[in-house]
């Protein structure tokens, strides 16, 4: 057999194919305790019952962040609470509303559903 002759072993060979197997499916854990609400996801759900108490007329609808910063202003002054910035209280708010992007005014604005 020369260097340029095929060796009959290789052409004949299979090749090993590695089957995709996806995600492992994640581990549903239960807690014996419960864990500790963090201070920005009460403000967040709080102000989620501020708005559905001040004004029912917007349940179902999506609001503005800008609308939403400043009734959480407002909240955290009748409450007497220190203020946060936004994107501390947005974040949680976004876990447990839906939010989505819309044009407001021109502007592509981030709105939050009010349940």
């Amino acid at each position: 057999m020369t260097m340029f002759e095929p060796d009959s072993v290789t052409e004949n060979a299979v090749p090993t194919v590695v089957a995709y197997r996806g995600a492992k499916p994640r581990l549903k854990i239960g807690r014996l305790y419960p864990e500790m609400q963090s201070e920005t996801k009460r403000h967040a759900v709080s102000l989620l019952t501020y708005i559905q108490e001040t004004t029912p007329h917007v349940r179902g609808k999506y609001v503005p962040w800008t609308d939403l910063e400043c009734a959480y202003k407002a909240m955290c002054r009748t409450n007497r609470w220190k203020v946060k910035s936004w994107l501390v209280i947005a974040r949680p708010l976004g876990c447990i509303s839906v939010k989505k992007r819309a044009v407001v005014d021109g502007k592509r604005v981030q709105c939050y559903r009010i349940w």
